[in-house]
C-alpha cells in the first residue's frame, strides 16, 4: 500500500469546513484534482479535471461521511479523454480528517492510499506520490485554508505501508 498524507491548519471550525467537503460545487473550488463535480446518484461523484494535457473523469463512491470530522471516497472508475485510464492501482481511497485545535481552528489531514497493481506500478506510484500527488495535496490544503481567510501550513507526511 502506498500512502501519501498532508497536514495543514485552517482557521475555521470543522463545522464551518464540512460543507466544503460534502457540497460538490464547493469541493471543486478547493480540491486540486478536479475543477467540476457531478453527482449522478446518492453516494457517487464524478470528479472532472485534467491530468497533464488530458481531461480526466474519476467516478468515486463515498465510503465515509462522519459529520463534521471525516469524509472519504474510493475510486470506482477512471477515464482519460473519455477512455479507460491505464490502471496503476487496484484500489485508491482518499480521506479528509478534520480535528478541532486548541486555537479554535482545525487541523486537516488529507490522505491518499493506493494499492499498486504490481511491482512496476508500485515504483510508478512511489515516484508520482513524491512529486505530483504530494504537491496537489499541499495545493488543496492551501486552497481550503484560503476559503476560510487563512493559509494552511502543510507538512510532509509521506508514508509507505
Amino acid at each position: 500500500m502506498r500512502e501519501v498524507s498532508r497536514n495543514g491548519h485552517v482557521d475555521a471550525t470543522p463545522e464551518a469546513i464540512w460543507p466544503d467537503l460534502v457540497d460538490g460545487q464547493r469541493f471543486a473550488e478547493w480540491y486540486a484534482f478536479c475543477d467540476e463535480v457531478e453527482e449522478p446518484a446518492p453516494g457517487t461523484r464524478v470528479l472532472l479535471g485534467s491530468w497533464g494535457s488530458q481531461r480526466s473523469a474519476v467516478t468515486t463512491e463515498i465510503v465515509a461521511a462522519e459529520q463534521p470530522t471525516r469524509f472519504a471516497w474510493r475510486h470506482v472508475a477512471e477515464e482519460l479523454d473519455g477512455r479507460p485510464a491505464p490502471s496503476v492501482a487496484i484500489e485508491t481511497t482518499v480521506e479528509v480528517v478534520l480535528e478541532p485545535s486548541a486555537d479554535g481552528g482545525t487541523d486537516v489531514t488529507i490522505t491518499s492510499r493506493q494499492r499498486p497493481r504490481g511491482a512496476v506500478q508500485a515504483i510508478a506510484l512511489k515516484l508520482l506520490a513524491r512529486r505530483q500527488l504530494g504537491g496537489m495535496l499541499d495545493q488543496s490544503l492551501d486552497m481550503l485554508a484560503a476559503r476560510h481567510d487563512g493559509r494552511a501550513t502543510p507538512s510532509d507526511g509521506d508514508a509507505e505501508g
